[in-house]
């Protein structure tokens, strides 16, 4: 997942190092064109939107869903993902692992304090990236959780009213789906609770922010079809907005609003990650998937009409 980002920030921001050219991929003048790497994607997508607002991945906000101990933030870290402490709340980097077990939230702080602890006390405060900006931990249970907690943790002093700046470009998934997709339980709309999964994610992400999930349960066609789609909905008018989450563009706005445009949140794929392969039986696969989706935004005319990009 690291060495996929890593090589997936450089390229599409123009920092690989990388020589020779793909004439593919549409770069902006002021960058220079790089071999495309062997981990992404043929033909390459657009470049992504959370890229064309934050170049440097020091200045992404990061959120790690299921966290477990902590042990992918610490990666992230190392390679310099969410790591600017610029006052700046726009510019300001973070690193924020949540899980529903408080005993994995204890054990990722005792790892964190025991890896940290000796490099705190040594060097210039703008040379150690732990330093700089902690990686935080909260137990918080992404299936009744409430999101806007997330959005202020300890180390934002920002005191914008603005949820959509404080949103996250980055949410990362490890098998955190595997295991709620196993689950019989029920929400209050009375679907199994996987199938709310998807519009939970989309309201974590910031517009054009990425999520990157893993699985070891589902094929890629499988987990395309979970999370691609329309997942939240919301009726904008010059003095209203109601919002209604959804897995499908089915909601229907309210009779003094049905000609108001609405907001519509998507979830669509557009990159995956190669791992080794086997065949078997004519048919070749992967034992583990990962798929990586970009969050967009269109506007629908009126309750029936057509629609548009609007990012």
């Amino acid at each position: 997942m690291v060495s996929f980002l890593d090589e997936f920030w450089d390229y599409y921001s123009g920092s690989s190092s990388s020589s020779g050219s793909d004439p593919s991929f549409p770069l902006s003048e002021q960058q220079t064109q790089t071999q495309t790497p062997k981990t992404l994607p043929s033909p390459l997508p657009p470049k992504p939107i959370i890229i064309k607002k934050k170049k440097n991945k020091q200045d992404l906000k990061i959120l790690d869903l299921g966290t477990g101990n902590g042990s992918l933030l610490f990666s992230l870290s190392e390679s310099g993902f969410g790591t600017n402490p610029d006052p700046d709340p726009e510019k300001r980097g973070s690193l924020l692992g949540v899980d529903y077990s408080a005993e994995s939230i204890r054990l990722a702080e005792a790892v964190a304090s025991s890896r940290f602890s000796s490099s705190l006390d040594t060097g210039p405060d703008n040379t150690n990236p732990q330093k700089r900006n902690k990686i935080e931990f909260k137990e918080w249970d992404i299936l009744r959780g409430d999101p806007s907690s997330l959005f202020s943790f300890p180390s934002d002093s920002s005191s914008s009213s603005d949820i959509s700046q404080k949103k996250f470009d980055l949410v990362l998934d490890k098998g955190t789906f595997d295991a709620i997709s196993l689950s019989g339980d029920t929400d209050s709309l009375g679907r199994r609770v996987s199938e709310g999964y998807a519009a939970r994610v989309a309201d974590l992400l910031a517009e054009g922010g990425i999520f990157l999930v893993t699985s070891c349960n589902w094929t890629e066609v499988e987990l395309q079809a979970w999370f691609e789609g329309t997942t939240t909905t919301s009726t904008v008018s010059p003095t209203t907005t109601s919002t209604t989450t959804t897995a499908t563009a089915t909601a229907t706005a309210p009779d003094d609003v049905k000609e108001k445009k609405r907001r519509v949140e998507k979830l669509r794929k557009i990159a995956r990650i190669d791992y080794p392969s086997f065949s078997f039986g004519g048919v070749k696969g992967q034992t583990i998937s990962s798929l990586c989706f970009q969050k967009v935004v269109e506007e629908v005319e009126g309750q029936e009409g057509g629609d548009h990009s609007v990012v």
